[in-house]
């Protein structure tokens, strides 16, 4: 009998060659099925460990061998029957997705065939001959499938779709194999595989009938202006109208902020999942706080649809390695629930990945809805490869795409550059398309004569309550200090120098003095203005990107039940300091619309008109032209590579917290003592603040300890020892001379 897996160390038995297999394919056709490529992906559970068959692999299990190439051999089978994405999917399946490209399948052929070496130096598993020969015994043959992901060569302007069609069946495969593994390694005592245990499935009517009594509810014991809950009601049954579409659809629900579009947007979609047949929904969205606020409410909403019915991913709570054998790397989410909340940084960096563990939840968002909230935070770097995505999933993976925000970006302008990647079509429907007239919340007074820190601060010392908002954090440390407030309790400070623990608590502290009408003062970077549930009567913002103007002003009369309209200040700092690149030029649109007449930020026409000037001087197709070659060379890997939502050059610094300082020794103390996994960084998470990377001069390196994995490898991650320099006011605040970019 040949061995795929060697026995769990806990005992048990090992698992034959033959059952994996089986159990593989079985399962990767059963994923691949919504999509009509299961004969493919069932061809690449049969092949994707047919190397295991040579004796050399045999040996490796019994640790007589190391670093066997086992996957390289089924690749070069399903190559030789022409089904080129199994081939792809089976090479990668522990190496991650390569280039489809004349030159891979060479160096594959020439490989197995004897004419080259393995370039990353590992040893074949054995003759390919006999590995066939073996293969044939147990009952197995190789086939071309009747319908293959490549029917030919398709054309590069079609390269989104066919690039996200083999990760599509990569996913499958990959997922099939890792569920597999896991049950072998959690077997019975009686050597019976342990597979988890399923998910429950959507029921989306039962769901929706919850959703629909909760916004009931809501609507009854309002405090919101009437004219809120006339916009909220109007937003609420223009959503439940359009679910009834029962197409492949691509939706845009553009809204005001405080318009109930977290709700909406969940009744839109469990209707249309009872109306289509979907059968799970994602939801998308771009910050941690985000998804932990609306993860909150779904559950709360969803409370009787019992446990495991909706699972939060983010990316800090990822497994720690991709492909290595055997347990370590079982616990990558499949996203194997009916709703998932995560954020928009897992959701497109898998679909443009070429690693294992990101990859293998793809084959999950076939026949889905997936809701994108604050959409317009989508980088310019990743715009046109996202939107191209987005238009074609419709139609590749068969999901509804829903698009969210107050400042809807004009994607449609970017039409020539999608053409250019993509033959799907972006043309979404507006689900809001006959809002109530409703009077302005805010009125706006902008600003262009640079004001000092000190008069502004003596501006705003004259309100009860006031949210003031700057571009970088250096600016509002030096507005804080203007203000001299430092000590009194109505004064707070927002940054994400602070730990996402630590904003939390502020958080709550300024709701509940608002709530109870006290005076609150609030000093804030942008961390404040996306999805953070705060109303003041009083906003100041400094000149930014229209759509970061916009949605200040969300955090101002939000309810609309003051006794007269909330107040925007928009101004203008001396020290002329901006986040660079895109927000910089984004910033300076918006005072090019405002000299010209044109920024009248409650009319919608005024977002359409920026975007289409940001996309249309910015020119992302041509500014990021590398990621876009890379998608027209299907190039696997150059995309995942270049595909980032956030700047590689950050890194990530566990932080003194004054109020969880037993947790941070106890962190410290693990880190030090054997190194961090997956665990370590979820309950680490809270207490951290992702920062630029200093430069090499900076005093900043003498205080911070590099952590390694579990496994001895670089994390990512870096010990702050100083608890003088973390603030409980401002958070990680170290002296300027260190050369840190306070942005």
């Amino acid at each position: 009998m040949f061995l795929a897996h060697s026995a769990p160390p806990r005992g048990g038995c090992p698992q034959s060659l033959k059952d994996h297999l089986e159990t593989v394919r079985d399962l990767a056709a059963q994923f691949a099925e919504p999509l009509g490529y299961e004969e493919e992906a069932a061809l690449a559970g049969l092949l994707h460990d047919c190397g295991k068959y040579g004796e050399l692999f045999q040996q490796r299990l019994q640790g007589k061998i190391a670093h066997v190439d086992h996957w390289s051999a089924g690749a070069y089978l399903a190559f030789k029957v022409q089904a080129v994405a199994a081939s792809l999917a089976i090479y990668g399946h522990h190496v991650g997705l390569q280039q489809f490209s004349n030159s891979f399948f060479r160096s594959v052929t020439e490989l197995i065939e004897g004419k080259a070496r393995n370039a990353n130096g590992l040893i074949l598993s054995g003759n390919i001959g006999e590995t066939l020969e073996r293969f044939t015994q147990d009952g197995f043959q190789v086939a071309k499938p009747a319908r293959c992901v490549f029917e030919g060569h398709p054309s590069s302007n079609s390269a989104i779709e066919y690039m996200l069609a083999v990760r599509f069946l990569y996913s499958c495969l990959v997922d099939a194999d890792f569920l597999d593994t896991e049950a072998h390694f959690n077997q019975t005592q009686n050597a019976k595989k342990v597979f988890r245990e399923p998910s429950p499935a959507l029921d989306p009517g039962r769901a929706f009938s919850l959703v629909k009594a909760q916004v009931a509810h809501l609507a009854k014991t309002s405090k919101a202006s009437p004219m809120v809950q006339a916009l909220r009601e109007a937003v609420w049954s223009a959503a439940i109208a359009a679910s009834t579409n029962t197409g492949n659809m691509l939706w845009t629900l553009t809204a005001p902020t405080g318009s109930g579009k977290t709700l909406a947007m969940l009744g839109l979609a469990l209707n249309h999942a009872k109306h289509s047949g979907k059968v799970r929904i994602i939801v998308a969205l771009p910050y941690l706080n985000l998804i932990e606020q609306t993860a909150s409410i779904y559950r709360q909403v969803l409370a009787d649809m019992g446990e495991n019915y909706i699972i939060e991913h983010h990316s800090l709570a990822e497994r720690d390695a991709d492909d290595s054998d055997g347990r370590g790397r079982l616990a990558s989410d499949n996203w194997d629930a009916p709703i998932i909340v995560t954020t928009t940084v897992q959701l497109f960096e898998s679909l443009f990945s070429n690693r294992p563990g990101r990859a293998r939840k793809i084959h999950n968002m076939a026949n889905s809805v997936i809701l994108l909230d604050e959409i317009q935070t989508l980088p310019l770097p990743v715009v046109v490869p996202t939107i191209a995505a987005l238009a074609a999933l419709k139609t590749t993976f068969r999901a509804t795409v829903v698009l969210g925000t107050a400042t809807q970006p004009a994607f449609g302008c970017l039409k020539t550059s999608l053409d250019y990647i993509t033959q799907a079509e972006y043309a979404p429907q507006e689900i809001a398309v006959c809002l109530p007239p409703r009077s302005p919340r805010v009125t706006w007074e902008f600003r262009e004569s640079p004001q000092s820190w000190s008069s502004i601060a003596d501006e705003l010392r004259c309100h009860d309550s006031f949210l003031a908002i700057v571009n970088v954090k250096r600016h509002a440390i030096d507005l804080a200090e203007a203000l001299g407030e430092q000590e009194d309790e109505a004064f707070f400070h927002l940054s994400t120098n602070m730990c996402p623990l630590h904003r939390s608590l502020v958080l709550a502290k300024i709701r509940e003095r608002l709530e109870e009408g006290l005076k609150t003062h609030v000093v804030s970077t942008q961390c404040v203005e996306a999805g953070v549930d705060v109303d003041f009567p009083v906003v100041y913002r400094a000149w930014g990107p229209v759509d970061s103007l916009v949605q200040a002003a969300g955090r101002c009369n939000r309810e609309g039940s003051m006794p007269r309209p909330g107040r925007v200040v928009v101004f203008q700092p001396e020290d002329d300091v901006y986040p660079p690149g895109p927000y910089q030029q984004g910033t300076q649109i918006a005072k090019v619309l405002w000299r010209e007449g044109r920024l009248d930020l409650d009319d919608p026409d005024t977002m359409a008109r920026y975007w289409e000037v940001v996309y249309g001087s910015t020119r992302p197709l041509e500014t990021y032209s590398d990621l876009i070659e890379a998608i027209k060379s299907w190039d696997f890997v150059e995309v995942s590579k270049r595909y980032q939502l956030i700047p590689d050059n950050t890194i990530q610094v566990l932080v003194p917290y004054e109020e969880a300082l037993d947790l941070y020794e106890t962190l410290l103390a693990e880190a030090r003592s054997g190194g961090i996994a997956r665990r370590w960084i979820q309950r680490a998470q809270p207490l951290s603040v992702s920062l630029f990377r200093p430069p090499h001069t900076s005093p900043m390196w003498s205080y911070l300890e590099p952590v390694k994995t579990d496994r001895d490898q670089e994390s990512g991650w870096w010990l702050f020892r100083e608890r003088q320099y973390y603030s409980k006011i401002y958070g990680l605040c170290v002296p300027d001379t260190w050369g840190l970019l306070y942005t």
